[in-house]
């Protein structure tokens, strides 16, 4: 996959993520309608709603690899702090 097609599926991704966290959490899911102006306007993420139609262009999530990412460790406070305070004194402390 080239790069400019990973960028494309990583934005799409996320995009997708954002709009589901967002519409569940504060209003619940666009209606069908409402979702299919995203692809429309060629914004081909997944629709939180069951109801709408899947855009073709849309990334197929069965394959897209993702991590394994720990919740519990990586979003505790100390594991924040030590991970700024490692960035700060190896990464930020170069000269620019």
């Amino acid at each position: 996959m080239a790069h400019a097609e990973r960028t494309w599926l990583v934005r799409s991704v996320s995009v997708a993520v954002a709009l589901l966290l967002c519409t569940v959490v504060l209003a619940g899911p666009l209606t069908a309608p409402a979702q299919a102006l995203g692809a429309r306007s060629k914004q081909f993420q997944m629709p939180s709603n069951r109801n709408a139609e899947i855009p073709k262009e849309a990334p197929k999530l069965s394959e897209i690899k993702l991590i394994d990412y720990d919740f519990k460790k990586y979003g505790s406070s100390a594991e924040r702090r030590r991970l700024l305070d490692r960035w700060d004194t190896e990464v930020n402390s170069l000269p620019r």
